[in-house]
C-alpha cells in the first residue's frame, strides 16, 4: 500500500513538474555541438554562443539541487550572465507573448536569453536550457507552463509535429488543473498552429477561436494577435481574403514597434496580396519584411511568396534571387516546414516563367523534407505538382473585387515598400 502511494506520489510530482524531459542532451554543450553540427555555416563558439552554454550550464546545476536557497546563487549568476548577454539592464524586456499586466518573474531575463537562441536556430541549446529552467525549485506553475508551451513552440520549428502537440497537450492540463487562463490560451494557439501545419483547417479553427475568445476576455494582447493571425491564414486558405485582410491589418497594427510581430504579419499580408493577384503589392509588403527582420522562421514563408509575386511581374532576377537564398536555407538546415513550403513556392514560380529544370530540382527537395517530418499538405501539393512539371496546386484565388476597406489597406501596405532590398535576407549566423 505505502508502495502505491510513493509511486502515485512521484507520478503526480512529474505531471505537474514537466511532461518527461524536454530535451534529449544531458548537457548544455552537448546540445549545442548538435546545433552547430545542424548548421554547416555556423562558426562554433560565435559571440555569444560562449555565454549560451554558460547560462544553460549553470541553470542545469541550479536545477539538481533540491531546496531553493541551494539553487539561488547559482541561478543569480545565472541572471547576471544573461543581463550581460542582454545588452546591460533588461527591465523594459519581457519574453514576447508575455502579457503586459502580468507579475514579472526573476526568470523573464534567462527566457529572453532562451528566445536569442531560438532565434538563431540554436534549438537544441535552447530546449536543454527550457528543460533546466522548467526543473528549477523555485518556478512557479504558471512560468513552468510558459516554459514548456515555449519547448513545444521550438519543437514544431525543428518539424517534431508530434511532441509539439504533447507539450501543448501538458500545458492545456496545467492551466486547466490550476486554473491559469494564460496557459490555457497558450496550449490551444499551439495546437492551432500545429493543426495549420498538418493541414487540419477545421481543428486549426477551432482551436484559433477558442484561444481568440480567451484572450480577448482576459486581455492577452499578443495571444490574440497569434490566434488572430492563424484565423487569418485559415479564412485565406478557404477563399475568404477580404475577410483575412482586414483581421490581418488588425493584427499588424497591434504589433506597430515590435519589428519582428511586423515582419511576421507582413509576410501573410503578402501572401494574401498574392492570392488576390495583387503581385506588386503583394512584392511592396515583403520588401518592407526584409527591412525589419532576417529571423528565418519569418523570412523563409516571406521569400516564397516574393519568389511567386516577382514572377507575376516578369521579375525574372528577383524571382531567382529569392530561390537562391530559399537553397542556401536548405543547405544550413533552417525550420523544415518553413523550408519545404518556400521551395514549393519558387518551383511554381520557376516553372511560371519556363525554368522547368529548376523547378523540378526544388519540387524534389520539398517532397523530400516534407515526407521526413510528416507534412502532409505540403507533400500532397509538391507530389501533384511534380507530376506536371513544377506547376504545385495554389490556394483558392478571390474572385471578386476587393471593397473599399481592402482597398485602403492595400494602399497603405505599398507605402510601406523601401526603396531597396538587402543582399541577403537570412540570419546564418549568431553575429
Amino acid at each position: 500500500m505505502r508502495l502505491r502511494s510513493l509511486r502515485w506520489q512521484v507520478a503526480e510530482m512529474l505531471r505537474l513538474r514537466t511532461p518527461l524531459p524536454l530535451s534529449s542532451h544531458r548537457t548544455a554543450a552537448a546540445a549545442y555541438r548538435r546545433d552547430v553540427a545542424a548548421n554547416p555555416t555556423r562558426s562554433a563558439l560565435a559571440t555569444p554562443d560562449g555565454v549560451w552554454i554558460a547560462i544553460g550550464t549553470t541553470c542545469q546545476r541550479a536545477a539538481a539541487l533540491a531546496h531553493v536557497d541551494m539553487a539561488r546563487p547559482l541561478l543569480a549568476e545565472a541572471q547576471r550572465m544573461a543581463v550581460g548577454c542582454l545588452g546591460g539592464d533588461p527591465a523594459n524586456g519581457r519574453p514576447r507573448l508575455d502579457p503586459p499586466q502580468s507579475p514579472r518573474s526573476e526568470h523573464d531575463v534567462l527566457r529572453l536569453v532562451v528566445e536569442g537562441m531560438e532565434d538563431v536556430g540554436a534549438y537544441h541549446l535552447a530546449t536543454v536550457t527550457l528543460d533546466a529552467l522548467a526543473a528549477l525549485p523555485s518556478v512557479t506553475k504558471l512560468d513552468r507552463g510558459r516554459i514548456i508551451a515555449h519547448a513545444a513552440r521550438i519543437a514544431r520549428s525543428m518539424g517534431e509535429l508530434e511532441r509539439a502537440a504533447h507539450l501543448y497537450g501538458h500545458v492545456e492540463r496545467v492551466g486547466r488543473d490550476a486554473d491559469l487562463p494564460e496557459l490555457l490560451v497558450r496550449a490551444w494557439v499551439g495546437q492551432a498552429v500545429v493543426a495549420q501545419v498538418k493541414g487540419n483547417a477545421p481543428e486549426a479553427r477551432r482551436r484559433a477561436k477558442r484561444a481568440l475568445s480567451a484572450a480577448v476576455r482576459h486581455d492577452f494582447t499578443r495571444l490574440g494577435a497569434l490566434a488572430r493571425t492563424t484565423l487569418m491564414i485559415v479564412e485565406a486558405k478557404a477563399g475568404r481574403f477580404e475577410e483575412a485582410l482586414l483581421e490581418g491589418w488588425q493584427v499588424f497594427l497591434a504589433m506597430r514597434g515590435d519589428a519582428a510581430g511586423e515582419a511576421s504579419i507582413l509576410s501573410n499580408l503578402g501572401q494574401m496580396l498574392l492570392d488576390m493577384d495583387m503581385p506588386a503589392a503583394a512584392r511592396a509588403a515583403y520588401k518592407a519584411l526584409f527591412a525589419r527582420t532576417s529571423l528565418p522562421r519569418i523570412v523563409l514563408p516571406a521569400l516564397g511568396g516574393y519568389a511567386a509575386a516577382s514572377a507575376a511581374v516578369d521579375r525574372v532576377d528577383e524571382l531567382q534571387w529569392a530561390a537562391s537564398e530559399v537553397v542556401l536555407a536548405v543547405a544550413v538546415g533552417h525550420p523544415p516546414y518553413e523550408t519545404a513550403n518556400a521551395l514549393l513556392e519558387c518551383a511554381g514560380a520557376m516553372k511560371s516563367v519556363g525554368l522547368e529544370d529548376h523547378a523540378r530540382g526544388l519540387l524534389r527537395e520539398a517532397i523530400r523534407l516534407a515526407g521526413r517530418h510528416g507534412y502532409h499538405e505540403i507533400a500532397v501539393r509538391a507530389e501533384w505538382a511534380q507530376g506536371i512539371v513544377g506547376t504545385p496546386a495554389g490556394p483558392a484565388r478571390c474572385e471578386r473585387s476587393p471593397g473599399p476597406g481592402a482597398v485602403a489597406i492595400v494602399g497603405a501596405i505599398s507605402a510601406l515598400e523601401p526603396a531597396e532590398r538587402p543582399a541577403h535576407v537570412l540570419a546564418l549566423t549568431a553575429d
